[in-house]
């Protein structure tokens, strides 16, 4: 089947320059036409047709004479053999037709398709809108002959020549293409191995600048999170041990003290004791509520009017204030209602924390102040309590669990460590952020934003 598409293909190639050539040469034999005459001109002096020929790049055929030294040379430059038409010259297989479909010029032999192979195809010769004759040539409708077969034979050779040494270059490519591309995967493989050992030290060496390396990156930064997750893992863990071992050491001492004698078991110890379950009870609470912020289940919200709330929780910590004579006041944008979506509970929980914060440390005779406003699309809660202050560089840690502050905020005031970050986890569980500055009261300014409905 590729044989024969060949064959064709390229017949049909050489038919269509033949033929624009022909076209040329009809054009040119227009100029020996006579309206008086017809073709005589060139029936009586051939040599004008040879001549034709020769301007074109063509032979003219040769006559049949006593020149010729047998008759297969004769027949040779006369007529074709009809198996073999494209093998002959074309000035051989062109014939010179006046209008009434006469042969002017040209073996007769070539008007007959001699062969299923043979075709014959005609140039019409127009004068003044008029046919006044045909160049007819002879043609194949494939290629054959022992000579096409030679070239058919030899372009396939070259061909496979050609396709072998495409695939062994292709194969080479492949190999250095496919050595580039399994570096880094193997890399990685090594690195998924070398954290999966614990071994979190690991990176891996960025090259180039392609998707592998981008791959490389985001693994690489995907092994520093892990780091960090394990370490304040181990620092949490660490910390929660702490604050745990403590009021138990104090209610082991305590209790041992009473079963021992040492004390006797008085309303003053029994209440001390129940201090230290409270603490702990405070401690496990906070951090159950923590732990409901990292599940990220999130409450449902609902609308709420939080100047009502910050009305309401003021005033229900103003005696508790004043007996550590501390001051509460607040202020609210306007006096307006200011709604949120929210959850009532949570949002209730981050407000009296704060307040619980200012209340544990501030000195005795300073001020803790509310102030509400909206701020564009957001409500903006503002905390100030006075002296003590913190300092600059703590105050980006506040909100760190279990960090506190070494001077004046401390363990000493009672707090868990946890309050500041549990307001964060509610704020940001609100879509709002919550930060930490300096007072112009001369304490702590804690800032929360909230989205507004």
């Amino acid at each position: 089947m590729i044989n024969s598409s060949f064959r064709l293909g390229l017949q049909e190639m050489v038919n269509d320059d033949e033929l624009n050539k022909v076209e040329l040469i009809a054009e040119e034999t227009k100029r020996y036409y006579s309206q008086n005459f017809g073709w005589k001109k060139l029936s009586e002096a051939p040599f004008l047709w040879a001549g034709i020929l020769r301007q074109h790049g063509e032979a003219p055929p040769r006559p049949p004479g006593p020149e010729l030294n047998s008759i297969q040379e004769s027949e040779e430059h006369i007529l074709p053999p009809s198996d073999q038409v494209s093998m002959a010259p074309l000035g051989q297989r062109l014939n010179l037709i006046d209008g009434n479909g006469v042969n002017v010029l040209g073996d007769r032999r070539n008007l007959k398709e001699s062969s299923a192979n043979a075709q014959l195809s005609r140039i019409a010769i127009v004068i003044d809108e008029k046919t006044v004759g045909w160049v007819s040539i002879l043609q194949s409708r494939s290629l054959s002959g022992r000579l096409a077969d030679n070239f058919y034979q030899q372009q396939s050779q070259h061909m496979l020549a050609i396709a072998l040494l495409t695939i062994a270059c292709s194969l080479v490519i492949a190999f250095f293409l496919v050595r580039h591309f399994l570096k880094p995967l193997r890399a990685l493989h090594q690195g998924t191995q070398a954290i999966e050992s614990g071994d979190f030290e690991y990176q891996i060496q960025e090259q180039g600048n392609d998707e592998f390396t981008e791959l490389t990156q985001v693994f690489n930064r995907l092994v520093l999170s892990l780091k960090k997750q394990k370490q304040d893992r181990e620092n949490w863990l660490s910390d929660i041990s702490h604050e745990l071992r403590t009021p138990l050491a104090v209610l082991k001492g305590e209790i041992e003290a009473i079963q021992d004698g040492i004390r006797p078991a008085s309303p003053e110890y029994v209440d001390s004791l129940h201090r230290q379950v409270l603490n702990l009870e405070n401690l496990v609470n906070d951090l159950h509520q923590l732990s409901l912020s990292d599940s990220g289940i999130k409450p449902q919200h609902f609308e709420l009017d939080l100047a009502l709330i910050v009305q309401q929780l003021t005033a229900q910590n103003q005696h508790r204030f004043s007996e550590n004579k501390l001051r509460l006041s607040y202020e609210v944008e306007d006096q307006q209602t200011l709604y949120m979506l929210g959850d009532d509970k949570t949002i209730r929980q981050l407000i009296t924390n704060l307040l619980e914060n200012s209340y544990r440390y501030t000195d005795s005779g300073g001020e803790v102040h509310l102030q509400l406003s909206t701020e564009q699309n957001a409500l903006k809660l503002c905390i100030d309590d006075s002296y003590p202050g913190v300092d600059e560089h703590a105050l980006p840690r506040l909100f760190e669990r279990l960090y506190r502050v070494d001077s004046s905020r401390n363990r000493a005031s009672g707090g868990s460590g946890l309050g500041l970050s549990i307001c964060q986890s509610i704020a940001e569980a609100h879509s709002g952020s919550i930060i930490a500055q300096q007072s112009p009261l001369g304490g702590l300014r804690v800032i929360v934003t909230l989205a507004k409905k």
